[in-house]
């Protein structure tokens, strides 16, 4: 008897039959089924995983070959599995368990790249050798986890850049910007700063310019801190009346740095108008006209260095030269953009919105306005007189020194009767001979000789 191989998983079972003593009968072959590989590959070096070629999005692991009893090394199948849970590769049962789909790996292969993977994110992976016959074996599971993102260039600036300013007021301003996008750095984290000058160019004006500012300790602020997410910021603590250059510079993750574009903002002044003490006219005439009438304007409100009796100062009875309530803005440089209000600062009623707009418009029509507004067209005859606490006042004559009537006016050294036209409601030209606002002491007096304060402007 004997037993011979003959095929995979088959043996012949050799029978030698007697007959009697002699043995030259040829032996009877039966066929027996071998037993089934049931028994599992065993992974190598304890089922330990390798991780290399980490990136933000993907991974290589790698293992050594498994053995088997009955398949050949090079004839073994490896999938890899991944998850962010870990116990979901724990084994072949929380595999398939968890659903989920393996990546084959090629012949023979030890090793795969694993892509498409979230950043800065653990993962938990495994992999599972099978044989022939189907039977399968896990590694160890081990994690690996991708790398941030790092930024490789500046964010880019929101709203093509522009920067806005709202709520300008004396000393402060509000200064808005759209938030900036990033490749990398998400939009809540990116920080902005922002800076001022007093300089129109060649501090703000670009980054490389507030970068060498800043090295230099040139011309340039920092406001506020370096906030993130920010897309305003309050700016306090300016000169009233002052031109500012602002900018702002994003930052993201990886410390790369982009400007937005330079915005010139000046922040609001006032012009006060206010009544000198009164006075008949009685002027000394040691200086030149302009001189001996501003004289007339004491009582200056706090707050300003420079105060004006409005009022022309050319000699009559035939007005000549320059000096005319029309030319005070320019001889005068009274501030064109600066906002009008009566003298109590803080409380003062608007009445115009800059002094060209009082010439041409008046002051503004109700008799209890608020600072924060000013009708643009409309007077009315008791404004500025309830605004000032006087109904009358010595104002001069016409807005170009036209003639219009027997009007009061400076003739130098003295008030005097003469035709020289009037201020009145001239801030109002077609009403130029009217005298509803101030008194010009037509219909009042002849002789110029009544006690009045004087109309005056400062800032």
């Amino acid at each position: 008897m004997g037993i011979r191989r003959i095929g995979s998983g088959v043996f012949v079972l050799l029978l030698s039959v007697f007959s009697g003593c002699s043995s030259d009968s040829e032996p009877a072959a039966v066929k027996i089924p071998a037993t089934a590989d049931i028994i599992a590959p065993v992974p190598a070096n304890n089922g330990v995983l390798a991780f290399s070629s980490v990136t933000t999005a993907g991974v290589t692991v790698a293992w050594s070959a498994a053995t088997d009893d009955t398949t050949p090394q090079s004839d073994l199948t490896y999938k890899v599995y991944y998850s962010t849970v870990q116990a979901d590769v724990a084994s072949t049962a929380s595999i398939a368990e968890a659903a989920l789909t393996g990546i084959p790996a090629e012949a023979e292969a030890t090793s795969i790249e694993i892509t498409g993977l979230l950043p800065n994110t653990a993962y938990y992976m495994n992999v599972i050798v099978s044989d022939a016959a189907g039977n399968a074996a896990a590694y160890t599971a081990s994690s690996s986890t991708t790398l941030e993102p790092v930024d490789t260039g500046p964010a880019t600036v929101g709203g093509s850049g522009t920067l806005t300013a709202s709520n300008v007021a004396t000393s402060s301003l509000t200064l808005s910007w759209a938030a900036a996008t990033d490749a990398v750095t998400n939009q809540a984290d990116l920080t902005y700063q922002v800076y001022l000058s007093y300089t129109a160019t060649g501090v703000v004006d670009t980054l490389e310019n507030i970068n060498n500012a800043l090295n230099n300790t040139g011309d340039i602020l920092a406001v506020g801190s370096n906030t993130a997410g920010a897309t305003s910021l309050d700016v306090t603590g300016l000169a009233s009346a002052t031109t500012y250059y602002f900018n702002v510079v994003v930052t993201n993750a990886g410390n790369y740095q982009a400007a937005y574009t330079q915005l010139t903002q000046a922040t609001v002044g006032y012009m006060y108008l206010y009544l000198s003490p009164t006075t008949t006219g009685s002027i000394p005439g040691s200086g030149t006209a302009r001189q001996n009438v501003d004289a007339f304007c004491s009582g200056v409100p706090a707050g300003c260095s420079t105060f004006h009796a409005v009022i022309n100062t050319i000699e009559s009875p035939a007005p000549s030269g320059s000096d005319t309530i029309e030319n005070m803005r320019v001889n005068l440089h009274i501030p064109p953009t600066y906002v009008v209000r009566t003298s109590n600062i803080g409380t003062g009623y608007q009445v115009a919105s800059n002094w060209n707009n009082l010439l041409a418009n008046g002051p503004c029509n109700t008799t209890a306005e608020p600072a924060s507004t000013c009708a643009a067209t409309g007077e009315s005859a008791s404004t500025l007189a309830i605004a000032l606490g006087q109904s009358r006042a010595w104002s001069g004559s016409g807005l170009a020194g036209a003639a219009s009537g027997s009007v009061c006016k400076y003739t130098g050294n003295a008030w005097g009767s003469s035709s020289s036209g009037i201020l009145g409601n001239t801030m109002h030209l077609d009403s130029q001979t009217a005298s509803s606002w101030l008194n010009d002491g037509f219909g009042y007096t002849t002789s110029c000789d009544y006690s009045y304060p004087l109309l005056c402007v400062c800032w």
